[in-house]
């Protein structure tokens, strides 16, 4: 599994904590916790969380359209991903052809 902590916020009346994680049955899933006074007032408990869990099936789409999103309309796209790519060690295969 792989699991990843993307926003932490400092305690105060309002504690956020968002994960992110790939799930052993190949699933995606990002929750978030909140937790204080202000959870408390609003919902009656201290903490409150939430999910969204993507099925494995439906990740290609995710990652495509993601992609789609970061990329489009940039003409330095295949580059900037090729450094993305390198910068995380994530391998990949390159081909040129003249």
């Amino acid at each position: 599994m792989m699991k990843t902590q993307i926003y932490v916020s400092p305690e105060n009346a309002l504690y956020r904590r968002i994960e992110l994680q790939l799930m052993p049955n190949g699933k995606l899933r990002m929750e978030g916790v909140d937790m204080g006074e202000l959870v408390e007032e609003w919902w009656g408990d201290y903490d409150y969380e939430y999910f969204i869990t993507i099925a494995a099936e439906d990740k290609d789409k995710l990652l495509f359209n993601l992609l789609k999103d970061k990329y489009a309309g940039h003409d330095t796209a295949v580059q900037d991903f090729r450094s993305y790519l390198e910068d995380r060690k994530i391998p990949y295969d390159w081909l040129t052809w003249a």
